[in-house]
């Protein structure tokens, strides 16, 4: 089994990547780390939540990360993504939210949880 880390802004495409690995047998989700891309960071952050809410897996941990691109300004997808960035689906609020980690301890924790094998 393959254990992974998702590093996503969840709109309709990641949560279609994230529902699939969810329910594959070959893949194990460690966690999640969220971005401002198809919609803003905290949009995107309680998408993964609402998901992982819905497939009974809420217990995943969810990390909000950056809020904007380094480069340029953010210019979200919400246009094709619905305004609730998940095509207006109807998921519940989520009811666990997403964690604000400090910038370097999310992953690290999430690759000393023994026993894990990393695969590259």
């Amino acid at each position: 089994m393959r254990k992974v880390i998702f590093d996503m802004d969840p709109g309709i495409d990641d949560a279609l990547a994230l529902i699939l690995a969810l329910k594959s047998p070959e893949v194990e989700v460690l966690g999640i780390t969220t971005v401002a891309g198809n919609a803003p960071v905290e949009m995107t952050s309680a998408n993964a939540c609402r998901v992982l809410q819905y497939l009974g897996a809420g217990s995943i941990p969810v990390a909000m990360g950056a809020a904007n691109p380094l480069n340029h300004p953010l210019e979200d997808a919400l246009s094709y993504h619905g305004s609730d960035g998940l095509g207006n689906c109807r998921l519940l609020l989520p009811v666990h939210h997403c964690t604000r980690p400090k910038p370097g301890t999310f992953l690290p924790s999430r690759f000393w949880m023994p026993p894990v094998k990393l695969v590259f």
